[in-house]
């Protein structure tokens, strides 16, 4: 049932907008789908490609709990899976997208600061 109701609503999405806005609310993408579909929006950061990320979701009343937990059961390996509020997922995406490269721009200066004192880059890191 969950993947007949996908295939639907993708097909329609797909010839419909030709894209999947990423800001779009879950309101928005079931108009773009042409009819009430359950919608299950997410926001995953890069790591999710390794399993160390997060998928921050949140899901439309028309998403029963059976499709949710499908869901989550898919996704588990990308990482931390966080339901957010919709209205909180685009400040909670600019924190886990851009925090974990920032705090990875941070530490490899800090090491640059003690390599440059003359400590060795392997204890700098440490």
């Amino acid at each position: 049932m969950v993947r007949r109701r996908a295939r639907t609503a993708r097909s329609h999405v797909s010839r419909n907008t030709g894209a999947r806005p990423a800001a779009s609310s879950a309101r928005q993408i079931s108009a773009m789908a042409g009819g009430a579909y359950p919608v299950i929006r997410i926001m995953p950061n890069t790591p999710c490609a390794v399993g160390a990320g997060v998928v921050l979701y949140d899901a439309n009343s028309l998403v029963t709990s059976q499709e949710l937990l499908a869901f989550t059961n898919a996704l588990s390996g990308a990482g931390v899976l966080d339901r957010l509020e919709e209205r909180l997922i685009d400040a909670g995406s600019a924190v886990a997208g851009c925090g974990p490269a920032f705090a990875d721009l941070f530490l490899e200066a800090l090491a640059d600061g003690g390599v440059s004192c003359g400590l060795p880059r392997e204890q700098a890191l440490e």
